[in-house]
């Protein structure tokens, strides 16, 4: 009948306007995108939605977290349900954002999460980064914008609420349980510290109702329990209720941490690690006065001269026994060269990204004398980057071979000569001069190298100090093909009469040639 079908109109049109209810606990990232997705759900005819969430976190939103973590780190005042694991974000906010997944970058639901990040505020870069970041400044505005949007769409977020158990039907004729909201217990809400630019009038409400210490029950058609690892006692109350628990494998990992000191010493050595200056004033305190004793600890071992005095002994502050002799002191010796014969010989010259390790054995087993490595940068190699100090291993074969470095400065050629003089085995080293790379020349490296003659010949005075082998040179002809430079730096280069400087090699092109276009060797 005609009154049967308007009943039934009427209740399926109650049915679809009424939506669901969804509690979920926890507001870090499965939280967070659990609510979005249930939020954007819509029935296809009236658009209505078909859920609502209602987001419970025990900590607070990351504005007033902001200030309850800086009570911590400034003032030693811990909150125990807003801090560094417990609030919105969750434990991730104040780490080091790094976006990495193992389930492949590319895959659908990744690119879904990192296109949402983008949409609330993101930097468009983390979708093409290799290696996408997010920061604390970003995640902050984020977080703010999805908690926006998803009051705007219906949902409904708590904090300083925590939940104690969950609320399960007692019938015990039903073999499987069913839950159908949970047990809360309301502490401080994020109205009681907000600043008033950042209350909504919903919030002042939620806070005159819930008063801290208070229990109240919150029902729903589906629990998400999204609470992360920190949240023991959800754990331990899903144990005693009898839900199954199973563990799940996890690595545990350490960080060491050397003093400022040791690093500068490690890194630039005894004579130069006074020079660093880290703008920390206690840090570069120490520093100093760590380099200073040293300085002063090696001048009073040094042993002192004069016209036949008797041989004695002396007794430092340190309690070392010194010995003030007679002898004269043996200036140290200067380093003997390597001599290696260029003339008639085959040389397989450097080139990035085709002369490697695999390229060079072949080219020996074709008759070729002489090898060198591809271009490695100096300030990677400096760092301990493993992939840059691949490129300077040498194989059995390699009867002789060389190194191809690239720096900007003096200082880092210095210092990269001295790690190779002490680490490595090679015949030559070969400054690169030549890289047109965009890259290399806007750190100073490469062609760029070229028109900056002063920090050339203190890159060649520093590595001349530093090594014991030969010193090769390659450039180009110029920066452009309209004007050749190379003939008047190479007399400058003979000028400087740099120990141990045994070649220099011209590429027949400009920087701004490249490669593809035609050499010119006249």
């Amino acid at each position: 009948s005609s009154s049967n079908r308007d009943t039934l109109h009427t209740a399926e049109k109650n049915d679809i306007i009424k939506p669901k209810k969804i509690i979920i606990v926890g507001a870090g990232p499965a939280g967070l995108f659990c609510a979005l997705q249930l939020a954007q759900q819509r029935h296809p005819t009236t658009g209505v939605p078909l859920y609502q969430p209602i987001l419970l976190e025990r900590g607070q939103p990351v504005e007033s977290r902001g200030r309850d973590i800086g009570a911590l780190i400034h003032r030693k005042s811990i909150s125990t349900e807003s801090n560094f694991a417990f609030g919105e974000g969750g434990a991730g906010t104040w780490s080091d954002g790094k976006l990495t997944t193992r389930i492949g970058r590319n895959s659908g639901t990744v690119r879904h999460v990192l296109t949402t990040f983008v949409k609330y505020g993101a930097p468009e870069k983390i979708l093409v980064d290799g290696s996408p970041h997010l920061g604390t400044d970003n995640l902050v505005r984020l977080l703010r914008n999805m908690r926006e949007d998803l009051r705007k769409m219906g949902g409904e977020i708590y904090f300083g609420t925590k939940m104690k158990e969950l609320c399960v039907d007692d019938d015990e004729t039903v073999t499987t349980k069913v839950v159908k909201g949970v047990i809360v217990e309301y502490g401080n809400t994020d109205t009681e510290r907000l600043r008033p630019s950042e209350l909504k009038r919903e919030d002042f409400l939620n806070a005159k109702e819930k008063r801290k210490g208070s229990v109240d029950t919150i029902y729903g058609d589906a629990v998400v329990l999204a609470s992360g690892h920190s949240a023991r006692d959800v754990y331990e109350h899903l144990h005693d209720v009898g839900v199954q628990l199973e563990p799940k494998g996890f690595a545990v990992g350490f960080r060491i941490e050397h003093p400022q000191k040791i690093i500068n010493e490690i890194q630039y050595g005894s004579d130069w690690g006074l020079s660093v200056v880290t703008g920390r004033g206690p840090t570069d305190l120490v520093n100093q006065e760590y380099f200073t004793e040293a300085k002063t600890m090696s001048s009073t071992t040094t042993t002192t001269t004069t016209n036949n005095p008797p041989t004695t002994t002396k007794e430092n502050k340190n309690n070392v026994i010194m010995d003030v002799t007679t002898t004269t002191l043996t200036p140290l010796p200067t380093k003997t060269r390597k001599l290696i014969d260029f003339r008639n010989k085959i040389y397989v010259a450097p080139l990035t990204t085709v002369g490697n390790l695999p390229f060079r054995r072949i080219m020996k087993h074709y008759g070729a004398d002489i090898t060198c490595g591809e271009m490695a940068v100096a300030t990677n190699l400096l760092q301990g980057g493993s992939s840059e100090w691949a490129l300077l291993k040498r194989h059995p074969c390699e009867d002789v071979f060389g190194v191809q470095i690239a720096a900007g400065f003096p200082d880092q050629y210095t210092r990269c000569a001295e790690v190779l003089e002490r680490e490595c085995n090679i015949d030559f080293i070969d400054l690169n001069l030549g890289c047109p790379i965009d890259l290399i020349n806007k750190s100073g490296s490469g062609a760029a190298l070229m028109l900056h003659k002063k920090r050339l010949k203190g890159s060649l005075e520093g590595i001349a100090k530093s090594l014991s082998c030969p010193i090769t040179v390659k450039m180009r002809t110029g920066w452009d093909e309209k004007t050749p430079t190379a003939h008047e730096l190479v007399r400058s280069i003979q000028g400087w009469e740099i120990p141990g400087l045994s070649a220099v090699m011209i590429h027949g092109r400009s920087r701004l040639q490249r490669y593809t276009k035609y050499a010119d060797w006249d």
